[in-house]
């Protein structure tokens, strides 16, 4: 079977479906693959963002939004609890649902603790960390998962990272920004930045505008991964609640207008 796998992490418009995301590039190969050593899997075929985004969305597949949360979370970001279960948002898994995802996850891709946050190993094999309760959502960018925000309530408007560093052979969450709808601010050259993963839904789901939910990085983290996105970029539209000096800073120190909602 030929498989035509991307290797950079910038989504081409033409694969943009609803939301911004392209098809998950990892599907195709997914059943194919035999059965995986302790190591990373084909390091010289497919890049590790890829193969990291494979893992995730396999843990996600056994995970599972609560009706209750999909109905706080529709209210308050007038997004349907069809499109939050699409686009990721689920709640705290149970204990069974992680045992069977780290399951799933080493039949598939072998030992993967000590390269991908939430994993980690505590001597009795793979384990998943994640929070006991509340929501988790997968931060993406260029059309691949990125990590997992925690939200302990559908109104929390400072989520947390989801990392394993603390557990034995686990990994740090980078930060990163969480972009919606990237085709817009492809062809406009300007975006709209929002405090986080759910903003940047709601703000994009008109479907008029590149949304990017800021996460919490850096100022400097999030205009190289901006221009990561799009290398063209010339004006952000900042929608937060409170605009820090340093970040209007060192937009505008890269070149970008800057312009307060």
């Amino acid at each position: 079977m030929n498989l035509t796998l991307p290797t950079q992490t910038n989504a081409s418009p033409s694969l943009l479906l609803a939301f911004g995301y392209p098809p998950r590039p990892h599907e195709a190969f997914l059943g194919s693959l035999p059965d995986p050593a302790s190591s990373r899997l084909y390091p010289k075929f497919i890049s590790g963002d890829v193969l990291n985004d494979a893992i995730l969305n396999c843990a996600f597949d056994y995970f599972s939004l609560a009706a209750r949360d999909a109905e706080k979370v529709a209210e308050l970001y007038e997004l349907t609890p069809a499109d939050l279960h699409a686009l990721g948002l689920r709640s705290a898994p149970s204990e069974v649902a992680r045992i069977m995802a780290s399951c799933a996850i080493r039949q598939r891709f072998g030992d993967q603790s000590g390269h991908l946050a939430p994993l980690y190993n505590d001597g009795d094999g793979m384990k998943i960390y994640a929070p006991a309760h509340g929501l988790i959502f997968p931060v993406r960018r260029g059309g691949l998962t990125r990590t997992w925000l925690r939200y302990q309530y559908p109104a929390d408007r400072a989520p947390r990272w989801v990392s394993s560093s603390r557990l034995p052979n686990g990994c740090k969450v980078v930060p990163s920004i969480h972009v919606v709808r990237p085709e817009f601010a492809a062809r406009s050259g300007v975006c709209l930045l929002v405090s986080h993963a759910l903003e940047a839904q709601e703000a994009a789901a008109g479907g008029f505008v590149s949304a990017v939910g800021l996460n919490g990085v850096t100022p400097s983290a999030l205009v190289s991964q901006l221009f990561d996105e799009w290398p063209s970029l010339r004006a952000v539209t900042l929608a937060l609640d409170e605009v820090s000096p340093f970040l209007t800073r060192a937009l505008q120190s890269a070149g970008v207008k800057v312009r307060c909602a």
